[in-house]
């Protein structure tokens, strides 16, 4: 990815703690400022990185889902109940479809990670077993207040308490979430399949 250069600066004047955020309305670029134990910090982005190189795990994701692709089609893709980046779940019974190889440690193989008797499926990154609740962004100490709202306690990030100069203590508050089961990121039929967005480029300059 991009390369951050971080500049630091002797600062013993004005306020001794905060953090401000700048962007070029022409560039769009950011530099963000922080003061801290009497150092002004200067942080902004580079171009790209001198040892990145994206095409690597560009490549290792397009592969992932090629296998998963693979390991759905061996089970059929009626008898999947949930697919994520690296996971399926499917009924006991079909555990014999399952072509691609099983150990509990070994470098790209499957394992087993949770039966249950019971399975609730809300969406993506969102279910329930009668053994725990995994919802994305929810943590699991939330109290579900009403069907999909949540409430729980959120420490507030070291960036608030340096926006707002605050050096002691932490600020602690009540947060609630509305969980929507929408899914946006392709077209959704009524058959449960999900088909890619395809967005069509201008044709070239003539």
């Amino acid at each position: 990815g991009k390369g951050v250069i971080r500049e630091e600066y002797d600062e013993e004047t004005g306020r001794e703690y905060w953090k401000e955020e700048v962007i070029n309305l022409d560039t769009g670029e950011r530099t963000i400022m922080i003061k801290l134990m009497n150092k002004l910090i200067v942080q902004y982005n580079e171009s790209e990185g001198e040892n990145a190189f994206p095409a690597i795990a560009a490549h290792v994701t397009e592969n992932a889902r090629f296998v998963l692709w693979e390991i759905i089609n061996g089970i059929g893709r009626y008898r999947v109940l949930y697919c994520d980046t690296d996971s399926v779940k499917i009924e006991e019974s079909y555990m014999y479809r399952v072509g691609w190889p099983m150990h509990e440690t070994d470098l790209g193989a499957l394992k087993i990670e949770e039966r249950s008797e019971q399975l609730y499926l809300g969406g993506a990154k969102n279910y329930r077993t009668e053994n725990h609740r995994h919802i994305k962004g929810i943590p699991e100490s939330a109290i579900e207040i009403s069907p999909n709202v949540f409430q729980y306690t959120k420490f507030k990030s070291q960036d608030v308490h340096l926006r707002q100069g605050q050096i002691h203590g932490v600020q602690v508050a009540e947060q609630q979430r509305i969980v929507s089961f929408a899914y946006n990121k392709g077209i959704v039929h009524d058959d449960g399949r999900v088909t890619p967005f395809r967005l069509s480029l201008p044709p070239p300059p003539s």
